[in-house]
């Protein structure tokens, strides 16, 4: 769990946006605002309980792109996974611009690392486990994230580390094509196929430990800089390596190789986050640097940690829940 205060981000006085209006739903206050998206705290009636209502920034006026936009939301529901935000809801505003319902998570990772700066390698350690686990969980069921920062890892109970911002796939087509890339984006995320598969989401989580031992972003933004110049160094540029012990650097440098065929797959991540949580050895014929593998096995006094038996409990529940089907809630 992660200690300390819990921080909240909030809009600046003068941009608070209206809130929408939503049946079934009431006291709806600006909680957030990510790159496309407006986040809601909001009081659902039926349940009734506390909720995040995100409202993204694209009008889906093309024929069927609602109806594809509220299928993938249910598939996103579906996923229930205890390190993955609940999605409770889908649906489109009457402007045509989508919105989800899910659980409400106040704080990020990224508010936390703006607040304190570089985590502890253990916490690092510990929260790659469970965001790799609801990676995996997610790409079994056909879902991928596509676009990881550290603001994707939202704060549960203001501490434990949960997956966020899984969207509906139905959304790349609308992304705005001015739009600044982001500096923890995937090399061939800007290229020109544009290719997104698991091997980007193996990059993205690698780039959010990155962040989280340095303090920055593996390609940190420079002010004024412009854009064909940051895709540059995202395309190019090789992160320096990190503080943190040599096994959980090497294995976070591997993630981050520009090449996606170089990486270390999530499950082979897993595996080694795991091992040095547990201090179990793990076989080294999988796709990953041999000296990760053998600092993970070899390096010493490596006991679980608060983080790691917060993983480890995660891990175990999501055993409980992994053959449960959630049904799709109603909303109003």
């Amino acid at each position: 769990m992660i200690a300390g205060p819990r921080h909240l981000r909030r809009y600046p006085p003068g941009v608070i946006p209206e809130p929408p209006q939503l049946p079934g739903f009431r006291q709806l206050a600006p909680l957030r605002r990510g790159r496309r998206t407006d986040v809601y705290r909001a009081r659902q009636q039926h349940p009734d309980r506390w909720v995040a209502v995100t409202v993204f920034d694209v009008r889906l006026t093309e024929r069927g792109a609602a109806e594809q936009f509220r299928a993938e939301a249910r598939s996103i529901g579906r996923l229930a996974h205890p390190g993955i935000v609940a999605v409770h809801a889908g649906d489109v505003l009457p402007d045509a611009r989508p919105y989800l319902v899910t659980e409400l998570c106040e704080g990020s990772m990224a508010d936390r690392i703006a607040d304190r700066g570089r985590l502890d390698p253990h916490e690092v350690t510990a929260v790659g486990l469970v965001i790799g686990r609801a990676l995996l969980h997610a790409h079994d069921a056909g879902v991928r994230h596509g676009d990881l920062t550290p603001a994707s890892v939202l704060l549960r109970d203001g501490a434990v580390p949960v997956l966020a911002d899984l969207e509906p796939a139905v959304l790349r087509d609308y992304r705005d094509a001015g739009e600044p890339t982001p500096t923890h984006a995937a090399p061939e995320t800007v290229r020109a196929d544009g290719a997104v598969d698991e091997r980007t989401d193996a990059y993205g989580l690698g780039a959010i430990l990155y962040t989280a031992l340095a303090g920055r972003s593996p390609v940190p933004a420079r002010h004024g800089e412009q854009e064909r110049d940051r895709l540059a160094r995202i395309l190019l540029d090789e992160p320096a390596a990190p503080p943190g012990p040599a096994w959980l650097v090497d294995l976070v440098l591997a993630m981050l190789a520009k090449d996606p065929a170089r990486r270390p797959t999530l499950h082979r991540v897993v595996e080694l986050l795991a091992a040095d949580g547990a201090g179990a050895p793990v076989p080294t014929d999988a796709a990953a640097p041999q000296e990760a593998a053998a600092a993970a096995v070899d390096a010493p006094g490596r006991g679980p940690t608060p983080w790691a038996l917060t993983a480890a409990c995660l891990a175990l529940v999501a055993a409980v829940v992994a053959g449960v089907v959630l049904a799709w809630p109603t909303v109003g």
